[in-house]
């Protein structure tokens, strides 16, 4: 890639990036990944280079991932934007429908559902009518976790097991690993804690033959809460030791702020003032970040904010010049 960037060999360099993007994202290579993608873009826009635009595309589609799992979602919108315009002009309906399912993802993790799931409803309903179970699986996967942060736990359960059962029978591991940590997830809003151990394990376990970190780490933080709910708080530390490790290696801010708020819900959650303080600090950065507190970690944030307002009394909870935030 190098030799063929200062060769000026831009379809060379652009088709190759556009295959190695995966393996980047899934091995969790992020910063080298972004780094090689984003010299690829501004050699062809620095030399108005007239690329094809599928291949464009692919190098648009990988740095919009890359950005996206790092937490850059203003940046990875952009790049998925650009990548729908060019899969419209071109017209391939499964790289459309994955374009459309994509940016669909990032509406989502801002809050912004009805965005999110006109784009997806469309999808599902493309697949169906396409018959592509593959594509299917996806979309209805997005579609739950959509359903999942809003906290409609039980369309998110229905969703997502539809789901689980199309990647089973592709034999697609990664999503089904994936898939199963976010039934995890809605097992959790359901209250149903061994659902939640019996789904995250499996997903851990998956993610780890895997060696993928990122999500390991994500199951990790899970499984907090249900070691929680076993009473083994030794293995609920160990978790998010791990987890905490794993984001701030990766530089991934949005996962690093739910560990921390997860550390102050479970782990210190009887340390009034150092779990207010987390928690505040948190929040902030979310509000700053414009990225919401998924449903289930809120109603867990208000609960422990509650009690630790009951036992500082409200001028410890709220001090002159500081307030924690709700």
């Amino acid at each position: 890639m190098a030799w063929g960037l200062s060769q000026q060999r831009f379809a060379e360099t652009a088709q190759l990036g556009g295959a190695l993007w995966r393996f980047w994202w899934r091995h969790d290579h992020l910063r080298e990944g972004r780094e090689w993608l984003g010299r690829v873009l501004h050699g062809i826009t620095a030399s108005e280079h007239n690329l094809e635009p599928s291949s464009r595309a692919k190098v648009l589609k990988g740095l919009a991932a890359l950005a996206h799992r790092q937490g850059d979602i203003a940046e990875a919108q952009s790049y998925y934007q650009q990548e729908l315009t060019l899969r419209r002009a071109i017209g391939s309906t499964p790289d459309l429908v994955a374009a459309m399912s994509n940016l669909a993802a990032t509406w989502s993790q801002q809050g912004h559902y009805n965005e999110a799931e006109r784009l997806l409803e469309e999808c599902v309903a493309i697949d169906r009518a396409q018959a592509d179970s593959y594509g299917l699986a996806h979309d209805l996967g997005s579609l739950g976790l959509s359903k999942l942060r809003q906290g409609f736990y039980a369309e998110a359960q229905g969703l997502l097991r539809e789901s689980l059962e199309l990647h089973r029978r592709h034999a697609d591991t990664f999503s089904v690993a994936l898939t199963l940590a976010n039934l995890g997830s809605a097992a959790h809003g359901l209250g149903d804690y061994s659902a939640l151990g019996r789904y995250t394990q499996e997903a851990l376990r998956l993610m780890r033959a895997l060696d993928n970190r990122y999500n390991s780490a994500i199951a990790l933080e899970n499984l907090a809460y249900f070691y929680r709910a076993q009473g083994d708080m030794a293995q609920c530390k160990a978790a998010l030791h791990e987890s905490l490790s794993i984001f701030l290696d990766m530089g991934s801010r949005d996962n690093l702020l739910s560990v921390v708020g997860t550390i102050a819900a479970t782990v210190l959650a009887k340390q009034s003032e150092c779990c207010v303080q987390l928690l505040s600090a948190a929040i902030a950065q979310h509000e700053q970040s414009s990225t919401p507190i998924h449903t289930l970690a809120r109603a867990e944030y208000e609960t422990i904010l509650a009690l630790a307002r009951k036992n500082m009394g409200d001028s410890a909870f709220t001090p002159r010049g500081r307030r924690a935030r709700p």
